[in-house]
């Protein structure tokens, strides 16, 4: 019966706070920067929930990368990429989760070899970000580094791991998996 109450609380905080998710919070809603964080979520037990929670993952850093410098240094700037840490670091989980798919090809295997070589850099910049959240030339260094290594390394072997998982996994058609949508940066 307790378990029932507090099921019945979370979802009526879920239902009155949904307009505030995933952080979109504007001016009179009463939000206060309240976001979901990817810690939340469900551990993806499948190659699709594996697939689908790192798109999520993916297009929260983009959509943090692509308003980094433009929000106020401080608060609003920690409060973002703090946000975009919490989805980022949610991938490591997912390329360990996808390589162990049964008969994963090479392919898949060298684009999870190459992530878990490479991403830590993601990582670490958004908390030199988060860590210094007033300083503007931390800020344009760490954007400009995570761009580079996204655009060039972590987005092209992301999409490669997600197509040979679920190639293996026998889900894949010709929409799924989807490439990975890229920030502003990597279509320039």
């Amino acid at each position: 019966m307790m378990c029932n109450f507090f099921a019945a609380i979370a979802v009526l905080f879920l239902l009155s706070t949904a307009h505030c998710f995933p952080l979109r919070t504007h001016e009179g809603d009463n939000c206060d920067g309240l976001f979901i964080r990817a810690t939340t979520r469900q551990k993806a037990t499948t190659v699709t929930q594996s697939i689908n929670n790192w798109i999520e993952d993916v297009d929260t850093v983009n959509s943090f990368l692509n308003v980094a410098l433009a929000l106020p240094l401080g608060g609003p700037l920690k409060a973002r990429a703090s946000n975009a840490l919490a989805f980022a670091q949610d991938e490591p989980t997912n390329v360990a989760f996808l390589k162990t798919t049964p008969g994963i090809d090479s392919a898949g295997l060298a684009a999870a070899s190459e992530l878990e070589r490479v991403f830590g850099g993601v990582l670490d910049q958004l908390r030199n970000v988060v860590d210094q959240p007033g300083n503007l030339a931390v800020a344009i260094s760490a954007v400009k580094q995570i761009n580079i290594n996204r655009c060039n390394n972590v987005l092209p072997s992301a999409e490669t791991l997600w197509r040979s998982a679920a190639t293996a996994a026998n889900i894949s058609t010709a929409t799924f998996p989807p490439l990975a949508n890229r920030e502003t940066a990597c279509r320039r």
